[in-house]
């Protein structure tokens, strides 16, 4: 170990733990030179999309021999095409920069321009094997998971107690095959691990027994994650092969020595690859019985150095204002400083240390008032259950949090209104109800807040008012008909907030919502030719109890009693759902347009009943 930089003893398995931990981290992390095929821009050395000043100071950099950050440099530092990348570069992109003539040599791309493309990555393609997949749910006390492959390989995953927080269904399938896999002796053995990207707060070891020995020089440990090829480490001080895993992909060995592999996408990848070769030779060292490099801990010390001033910095400085980069880094950070302090290593990154937990919690509430202002602005709900995380994750933090605005904030943007419109049309299927009875009601504005627990209803109430009720030339009658409605209620429901994914395509939400019209009288004053009088009805409700029943929360047991013999309807809820997703301010939006026939009656008729769903959010 090395004095000055204060380490203590460190076990193999927590060093191990240490080095894992990278990949758990930083997803979307910093390109690197090339990666995944993408043009690259003449003169932006850091591969940022964009040349400006801070190019300029990477080729100095480079040029005084300073460390420098510049993944691109080599691709796109040449920018006067001299075969060298020199001060006279730096200068040109300044020039550029401030809108100066920059004549390109002849042949030579103009700053800004593109360059052409480097070749196409081959893709590493996984072929999963028809026999021996097995699953099993392990939750925080741990638990194990053994399959044998159709070969005789044998694959066991030991998830300790306390790495995973909850009860998950874990699924492990051997692979038969992986294409483009840059390892000259290829394919040993490799499992799938489901599901995807699950993380863990201990490592997990996967235990690999090929069925036929590998020279430990030979033996090359890998996961494959989105098609790349990541080096991975095995367990120091073990002549097994067990490969400590942080989070779930394809891992597996390989035969011989990686070949000159692309350098992963993502920058914490490319990262861990070069401390994985790091720790390989020295496992390989140790089990032969060869001297190893006594500085191993130094050069992986440098390497995560490196990582923080690159990848960690940048993003440390921009996560209190931007959450899309806050969720990145927090993980990040969090690694970062369990890396520092299961080495030892706390008084040398004490600075670094600070910086990144400081991060955190002006990095959440900027992520929760984000999420707020997405709801009400957007009119995106799945912006409630990011409240909510982003609210417990303080909590767990022990961040300063009271009083909480949590509630508040789902108060005030789970918000709605009801307008509901239901048109009836009797002894008549023309398009206007010229010939039949023509009666309707309307209910608008109803407003209502979806609570993210079941309460007491109704949620929301508010007057439902007769617009017509007309008798057409086939009944010859004449006279008015008046209604006092009567109280439209919201019981519960709303959209399903907790089904809603927190990042990519959002799926049309599950909208369910119980309503209870009231019942609403009409009084009719007319003079027909079958007769005349006032009489108290109730048409409309007649209709709607019937043609409705069959959505009823609890079916009653007499139709034509509830319908007909105007049984108190409050408490009988009707259930909407199916309704036509829109988004935006009219969220969604129910139509019933039907024709019916009442055989028993010998009626004809039509129902047209529109609802739509308003989001009200306030501020």
């Amino acid at each position: 170990m090395t004095a000055a930089l204060g380490w203590r003893f460190v076990s193999a398995p927590t060093l191990l733990l240490v080095i894992a931990s990278l990949a758990m981290v930083m997803p979307n992390g910093a390109r690197m030179s090339g990666a995944a095929g993408e043009a690259l821009v003449q003169g932006d050395v850091t591969c940022d999309g964009t040349v400006n000043s801070v190019d300029s100071l990477q080729i100095l950099r480079s040029v005084a021999g300073l460390g420098t950050s510049a993944e691109c440099m080599a691709d796109a530092g040449d920018v006067n095409c001299d075969e060298a990348i020199d001060s006279v570069d730096s200068l040109r992109i300044l020039r550029y920069v401030a809108g100066l003539s920059n004549t390109a040599p002849d042949g030579c791309v103009a700053i800004g321009e593109p360059l052409a493309p480097p070749p196409p990555r081959e893709p590493i393609t996984v072929t999963l094997s028809g026999f021996g997949a097995v699953s099993e749910e392990i939750g925080p006390d741990g638990g194990a998971l053994s399959t044998t492959a159709l070969d005789g390989t044998g694959y066991t995953l030991d998830v300790p107690e306390g790495a995973l927080l909850g009860p998950e269904l874990i699924t492990m399938t051997p692979v038969d095959s992986i294409d483009n896999l840059p390892i000259p002796g290829g394919l040993v053995a490799a499992v799938d691990l489901q599901p995807s990207g699950l993380i863990f707060w201990a490592p997990v070891i996967l235990t690999i027994d090929p069925i036929s020995d590998i020279p430990v020089e030979d033996q090359t440990a890998f996961m494959v994650s989105d098609g790349e090829f990541v080096a991975h480490p095995f367990v120091l001080d073990s002549a097994e092969m067990k490969l400590p895993l942080i989070h779930f992909s394809t891992p597996g060995v390989g035969s011989g020595p990686a070949g000159n592999t692309p350098t992963p996408s993502s920058a914490v990848d490319a990262y861990f690859t070069r401390i994985a070769s790091i720790l390989a030779a020295e496992r390989a060292a140790q089990l032969l019985g060869q001297p190893g490099d006594p500085d191993y801990l130094d050069r992986i010390a440098e390497i995560m150095s490196e990582y923080y001033n690159d990848v960690l910095l940048p993003d440390l400085l921009a996560a209190a204002s931007d959450c899309g980069v806050a969720t990145r880094v927090i993980p990040a950070a969090l690694g970062f400083a369990r890396q520092a302090a299961l080495l030892g290593m706390d008084a040398r990154f004490e600075i670094e240390i600070d910086a990144a937990m400081e991060t955190i919690g002006p990095a959440l509430k900027n992520c929760r008032e984000e999420a707020f202002d997405r709801c009400v602005d957007q009119h995106d709900l799945s912006a409630i259950a990011d409240i909510v995380s982003f609210s417990r994750s303080i909590a767990l933090f022990g961040i300063d949090d009271e009083p909480s605005p949590m509630q508040e904030m789902i108060d005030k943007c789970a918000r709605f209104e009801i307008d509901f419109e239901s048109w009836f049309c009797v002894d008549d299927m023309s398009a206007n109800c010229n010939t039949g009875i023509d009666y309707s009601f309307r209910a608008e504005d109803v407003p209502f807040a979806s609570p993210l627990l079941p309460i007491p209803g109704p949620l929301g109430s508010a007057q439902m008012e007769m617009l017509r009720n007309e008798w057409g030339p086939a009944h010859n009658c004449e006279g008015s008909a008046t209604s006092t409605g009567s109280l439209f209620q919201v019981l519960s429901g709303g959209p399903a907030m907790n089904l809603f994914q927190s990042s990519g395509p959002q799926p049309s939400p599950e909208i369910t919502i119980v309503i209870n019209p009231g019942l609403p009288y009409e009084d009719l004053f007319l003079a027909c030719d079958f007769g005349s009088g006032d009489q108290q009805t109730s048409l409309w409700w007649q209709k709607w109890c019937t043609w409705h029943q069959d959505e009823l929360v609890q079916p009653h047991p007499d139709t034509v009693d509830l319908c007909y013999n105007n049984a108190e309807p409050f408490g009988w809820g009707f259930v909407i759902t199916d309704w036509q997703f829109n988004g935006g301010e009219l969220y969604a939006r129910k139509i019933y347009d039907r024709a019916y026939t009442e055989v028993g009656a010998l009626e004809i008729g039509f129902e047209i009943t529109t609802i739509e769903l308003w989001h009200r959010p306030i501020h």
